[in-house]
């Protein structure tokens, strides 16, 4: 069989024929069968699957969900531009819910919160949607229109998500939030209370009661429920910054380096955690491990002004 064309059966959904599919030069694969064309996507480049989905689209029988497809393809290949332009053909052919949560969520993604908002308004005006579905598209309605700061919208869309769901912890941090923006602290904690009445595990509410002891200059509270916090999910980057602000204002070092160096150990690098825990590092009188990690931030950075200065400062404890 020729390198250049492979069948591919027993595609996704049962409308889906068998396909002949060209397959890039390059490919080292053989002769394939698959059950479910996300597999393909899993287990093949994306180049393969985007071949796969433009001969669906030639059919002629399943446009829609090839142009989805493409979308996801070019998505995962970080391509958002492209991604969000297949979607939008998409539901020029067929409006799917699915579609527009895509869509959307590519959008925020981007930052264009704006555009977000109106495809999701858009998806409120889809027949046959339950409670569930408007539940979310309010919700994250509600979340546009905060990061926005649409402040009257977002109240209107977060009181209709919840007149369809009065239990979500998400929904509570998420008008907590939205009452913190409006400086509003006697809100915020209200609602961020009522989230940990129905999620005692929500690291987000339990962060967000932080920001409100934070705003209340109620320093130790607010430590001790950021270090909570983190010690639920570490890829709070807003709770590590507030964190670290209290660790110094405090003289309270020992967590805040402990939750610092397990990020660290996690994630790529990133300057700003770097100096922050070079930072703590040397207030605890590790000089030496602070010295290191300034070395590491000029490695990726060599104009970061604030390492330079901490690395002369462990120097000079050193010398």
């Amino acid at each position: 069989m020729s390198a250049e064309v492979e069948l591919v059966k027993k595609l996704v959904s049962s409308d889906l024929m068998v396909a002949a599919v060209e397959i890039p030069s390059n490919h080292k694969s053989k002769p394939l069968v698959v059950d479910d064309l996300e597999e393909v996507l899993a287990r093949f480049d994306y180049q393969l699957a985007r071949n796969i989905y433009q001969v669906l689209i030639r059919k002629g029988t399943t446009i829609p969900k090839g142009l989805a497809g493409l979308a996801r393809t070019y998505d995962k290949e970080g391509d958002a531009e492209k991604a969000i332009r297949c979607y939008q053909e998409a539901i020029a052919y067929s409006s799917e819910y699915p579609f527009y949560q895509a869509l959307a969520a590519l959008q925020i993604r981007a930052g264009s919160d704006d555009q977000a908002a109106q495809t999701l308004l858009h998806a409120l005006g889809l027949a046959a949607l339950d409670d569930e579905q408007r539940f979310d598209l309010h919700k994250s309605l509600g979340n546009s229109y905060t990061r926005l700061g649409e402040y009257a919208k977002a109240e209107h869309h977060y009181r209709k998500a919840y007149e369809l769901n009065s239990k979500s912890d998400i929904l509570q941090v998420n008008v907590g939030s939205l009452a913190l923006q409006k400086s509003d602290l006697e809100a915020a904690q209200k609602h961020f209370q009522r989230a940990l009445e129905l999620n005692p595990g929500n690291d987000k509410a339990i962060s967000g009661m932080g920001m409100v002891y934070l705003g209340k200059n109620s320093l130790a509270k607010a430590y001790e429920h950021f270090v909570k916090s983190l010690r639920l999910n570490l890829n709070n980057l807003g709770a590590i910054y507030n964190l670290v602000k209290c660790a110094y204002e405090l003289k309270r070092f020992d967590e805040a380096s402990e939750l610092l160096r397990r990020y660290i150990e996690l994630n790529p690098v990133n300057t700003n955690i770097l100096y922050s825990y070079a930072g703590i590092l040397y207030h605890q009188g590790r000089h030496e491990q602070a010295l290191a990690q300034t070395r590491k931030i000029l490695e990726a950075n060599p104009a970061h002004a604030g390492a330079k200065e901490l690395m002369e400062l462990a120097q000079a404890k050193l010398a």
